[in-house]
């Protein structure tokens, strides 16, 4: 997201205070996990007013829930200053990244080193169309 969008990363470079609310801003706008496949059990339930029968699938979608926009200002708008509030990127509940916070302090220390030695990274489209 940082090669997307140059301008921010070189605020980052600038103001290093920024980093902690960068980090949070990547995992609400590209969560590592955006769905989760769920099976209903014994017997039937309902969710959101609709009645999901035994032994069927849901996938939750996270990922859009941390584009909501009745949560988010501008959802699809990627915005390291964007206040920081809870969101989906690590998981919720019981179901929470259980390296957490391993996770950003890893990303605050790799991030910080590589703006120092790589300030102007950029990120290039192979010809399978995947980006790296």
């Amino acid at each position: 997201m940082l090669a997307q969008h140059p301008e921010q990363r070189a605020e980052l470079r600038e103001d290093r205070t920024l980093i902690p609310q960068a980090i949070e801003e990547v995992h609400r706008f590209n969560s590592v996990k955006m769905w989760n496949m769920r099976f209903v059990r014994d017997e039937a339930v309902e969710l959101g007013g609709e009645m999901i029968p035994a032994g069927a699938s849901v996938m939750a979608l996270q990922g859009l829930g941390n584009r909501d926009p009745e949560r988010w200002d501008n959802p699809d708008d990627f915005d390291i200053h964007r206040p920081v509030q809870a969101h989906l990127g690590f998981g919720i509940g019981p179901h929470v990244c259980l390296g957490n916070n391993l996770a950003r302090f890893e990303v605050e220390t790799v991030l910080n080193r590589f703006l120092d030695e790589v300030p102007d990274w950029r990120c290039t489209t192979s010809r399978t169309g995947s980006t790296r």
